[in-house]
């Protein structure tokens, strides 16, 4: 790796840590839980599973606080993409953090650090190899993303960074989802993750969205919503319309 190219000042951060919002439980699997066994009980008889969260990871500066900021990612990432660049620069949600403003970085429902659903789907998987291998995906990420037509070359005018090395460094940023694409589901748990901020930091939040994350922005509850702000959003609803 290159040496970072993060700001000198270092971030006092005051309060820092992980937490789930929102999601269901599942009703028991049949039969009793069998406390001689345990976890060696492979028919998992009388479990249950909490499932369909949201995890977010937060860090509050020293000093007076500002208007917090939920963020939450596009198609295929997660929290990740507002932590740092591919390049190693500092990512948004530490900008935000030197000018007084906490972060709390969200993994939507059925990706990354929330992978746990009901239903695991082979969606990401090669249906040529009848759903068993992972289906691949480099070229096609770098051409949704708009960087360029190939991994090889970038758009003139792009600012993606060059080189390898931010290239590999992006793509294995790519997480897969582990179940179906439901808006209102993501959207429940990203109203309740908007209600525990303001319960922790006894204000409203900004709510920044990006890409696929602006679909499940319109979905969410605004009662604890400071403002939203929609990055290059995968969707707008009609103007005077209810959603």
């Amino acid at each position: 790796m290159s040496v970072s190219a993060f700001a000198s000042e270092p971030i006092v951060i005051r309060e820092q840590g992980v937490f789930s919002s929102g999601g269901t439980v599942t009703e028991p699997l049949p039969g009793e839980f069998n406390i001689s066994e345990n976890w060696l009980d492979f028919s998992r008889a009388g479990n249950t599973a909490h499932v369909d969260h949201a995890n977010v990871f937060y860090q509050i500066p020293d000093g007076k606080n500002k208007t917090p900021i939920v963020y939450l990612h596009g198609y295929g990432q997660t929290r990740i993409g507002w932590q740092s660049t591919p390049d190693r620069r500092e990512g948004w949600s530490d900008i935000f953090l030197r000018k007084g403003r906490a972060a709390f970085l969200v993994d939507q429902p059925r990706r990354g650090a929330a992978a746990s659903t009901v239903k695991i789907v082979n969606n990401e998987q090669d249906t040529r190899a009848n759903g068993t291998e992972f289906n691949p995906g480099d070229q096609a990420w770098y051409t949704h993303f708009r960087i360029g037509r190939g991994t090889s070359d970038r758009y003139e005018g792009s600012q993606f960074p060059s080189g390898e090395e931010a290239l590999n460094q992006f793509l294995r940023q790519m997480t897969p989802n582990t179940g179906n694409y439901d808006v209102v589901i993501m959207g429940e748990a990203l109203s309740a993750v908007l209600s525990d901020v303001r319960k922790m930091t006894g204000k409203k939040a900004i709510y920044l969205t990006h890409s696929q994350g602006g679909r499940v922005g319109w979905q969410t509850d605004t009662e604890n919503m400071a403002a939203i702000v929609a990055i290059e959003p995968g969707f707008a609803p009609e103007i005077g319309s209810e959603t």
